[in-house]
Order: structure tokens, then sequence, then C-alpha cells
């Protein structure tokens, strides 16, 4: 079913960017949690990490194919990382977390204009992603987990925020706002043993969650 709805929001975007009546570069930023949360042991202390946060950074195309409706496309980055260490006295100690993903992101937004001046109006929006992830890593007082690897996965996303214009000459626009993103991806391989050695949670990795700060800057062409 989720190949389907891929392949539907991938042609509707296809059609959408033969009759784009403006074309814009698109610059995306943020920093997301997860829904899904654990914790790391340092030195007696625990410290929350999250497979479905950490910050990302996408680079795109946004193409206005009606009035107040346009399709994007852009290719992104997210690093999650949570890193305590020390060494004192020769003695070290480390507890981490690490894991990315690099992916495909194709949506579709409504503008609901209010004016054209600074406060243009609010979006609202909602696509797929295509993720490859990298490899996932944990460390707990130097003691190392083995490395998990993931499949590609196919995700949902839906978008909610306002759109600011900050340069009429320059045709310069912000678009702060939320996206919560739907994403799960299966084991394929454990370093340390078989896949059916780990917990159900790691089998089965959610890295669904919110982007609580999100801002887009896009530069219209034409």
């Amino acid at each position: 079913m989720t190949k389907y709805i891929a392949t539907l929001f991938l042609l509707i975007f296809s059609l959408s960017f033969v009759q784009a009546q403006k074309l814009g570069l698109l610059i995306k930023y943020n920093a997301s949690f997860g829904f899904t949360q654990d914790y790391l042991n340092y030195n007696g202390l625990e410290y929350n990490y999250s497979p479905g946060g950490g910050m990302g950074l996408e680079l795109g195309l946004d193409a206005e194919v009606a009035k107040g409706f346009s399709a994007n496309l852009s290719i992104g980055y997210q690093q999650n990382l949570v890193w305590q260490y020390s060494n004192v006295n020769g003695f070290v100690n480390e507890s981490s977390f690490k894991f990315n993903r690099k992916f495909v992101s194709v949506g579709l937004k409504q503008l609901i204009r209010f004016s054209d001046n600074f406060f243009q109006g609010m979006f609202i929006g909602g696509g797929v992603n295509y993720s490859i992830p990298g490899k996932f890593i944990i460390t707990e007082n130097e003691w190392r987990y083995g490395i998990i690897e993931y499949s590609p996965a196919l995700g949902f996303h839906g978008d909610l925020g306002f759109r600011l214009r900050i340069s009429e000459r320059k045709r310069l626009y912000v678009e702060p706002g939320f996206r919560v993103k739907i994403l799960r991806m299966n084991a394929k391989a454990y370093e340390s043993g078989e896949v059916s050695d780990l917990a159900d949670s790691y089998k089965d990795l959610n890295v669904s969650g919110i982007e609580v700060f999100s801002i887009g800057l896009i530069k219209k062409f034409n």
C-alpha cells in the first residue's frame, strides 16, 4: 500500500513540476525529538536519546503549481548524537548514541494567504520521504553494543506553519513551522549476533518524531 501511495505522490509532483508557475530554491533546517525515548547510563546518570530526534538540513526545489498550492522536492540529512566523555588521570569513560539517515522528501503544500505584506499567511501540507539509514551505534560506560544496520524505509510527514516575506525585491520568504514524521525501520544485520537476538524495539525501530523547530528559506527565481 505504501508503495502505491509513494508512486502517486511522485506522479503528482512530476506533473505539477512540469506545470509550475513559479520555481524557488528551498533550504530547510530542523531540530527534532522522537516519539520513542530511551536512556544511556553514564557514571550512574541517565541521558535521554531518541532515534527520531536530532538535527537535520534539507536542500531542494519549491514549485508553485496553482494559486496557493506548491509542490516540493528535497534531499536531506538527519543526525542524532548524544555523547558524554571524560578522561581523568588516564581513565577514559564514554557513553554515546550515534545514528543518521539520508532521505529524499516529496510533498504538496497549500498556502492560506492573509495578505501580501510581511505576514503572508499559514500553510498546511504533507508528503512522503524515503530514508536510507546509517549505522545505529550505542556505547555505554565504555561498553560498545554491536552495530545494528537497518533497511531503507518509506515514511510520511505532515506540515503546519506560517509564511513571512522578508524581501519583496529579492523574493525571499521564511517559513517557520512544525513537521510530524511517521517512519519505522526494520533491522537487517546485527554485528554481535542475529537480528532475532535484538529486543523488539530495535528489530522494528520507531524513527517517528516531531520537528519542534523547523524553518525553511525560499528564494523565488521568477
